[in-house]
């Protein structure tokens, strides 16, 4: 379906960022957390220039016919992400992908973490919602990622005494 005559409908993933932007704006958000939808580097989501921190969560081999058919090609891809001199984490990973996103960082002077995964002694009676040990670790990029934010954006101080 057309918009106009001239301009074909963008691909729905491309739509819905677009929209979701748009409805970032008018709401007056103060923080948006933007999760890719296919890869990294030619995502429609990728065009944030100067985001206050960037995160890479477990690589696998998914999206093979957009991202390519190996780790190494997933991992540059996922990279895509990071931007010059922005803080970025990651999770642990397989050395080979460990490899392509500390060269990625490298060449764009990218500080690059491995987040360790959530201590489950440190939740005393939290719980999280999901089960398993991988919501371990991707609990614990959340949170390095969120402390990252608040100390980047001068709010650390206003929740760390609380």
């Amino acid at each position: 379906e057309n918009v106009t005559e001239d301009l074909p409908m963008p691909p729905l993933f491309q739509f819905l960022t677009v929209l979701a932007f748009k409805i970032f704006v008018c709401e007056q958000v103060d923080v948006a957390i933007i999760e890719v939808g296919l890869g990294g580097e030619k995502d429609s989501t990728n065009v944030i220039k100067e985001p206050v921190v960037c995160g890479v969560t477990s690589l696998g081999m998914d999206h093979m016919e957009l991202l390519g058919n190996t780790l190494n090609d997933i991992a540059f891809h996922k990279a895509g992400i990071f931007k010059p001199q922005i803080p970025a984490f990651t999770v642990p990973q397989l050395s080979e992908a460990m490899s392509v996103l500390q060269d990625r960082a490298l060449e764009l002077m990218v500080p690059l973490e491995v987040a360790a995964p959530l201590d489950i002694e440190k939740l005393k009676r939290l719980e999280l919602s999901l089960s398993g040990d991988h919501q371990l670790v991707n609990a614990g990029l959340a949170v390095s990622l969120s402390e990252c934010w608040l100390r980047r954006t001068g709010n650390w101080e206003k929740v760390s005494h609380n």
